[in-house]
């Protein structure tokens, strides 16, 4: 996987923090879990990819590719 962060040009930065992007290829295995420090506050996450799954027991949730999170 490759994370990279990037901060938003003079005429967003009163109102975005940073952008960042994720790119890599899904393993078939379990991912590592990877923890976020909280920081207040929320996040528009556009997935351009496959949508991301979480396996719990016998059922498959899956993530849509477009959603508002946090604060966390």
């Amino acid at each position: 996987m490759r994370y990279r962060e990037y901060l938003p040009g003079p005429a967003l930065r009163g109102v975005v923090h940073r952008f960042w992007t994720l790119r890599g290829e899904a393993t078939d295995g379990p991912a590592d879990l990877q923890r976020a420090m909280p920081d207040g506050r929320p996040e528009l996450i556009f997935n351009l990819a496959d949508r991301f799954e979480a396996r719990r027991g016998r059922s498959v949730e899956r993530q849509p590719l477009a959603l508002l999170v946090g604060p966390t």
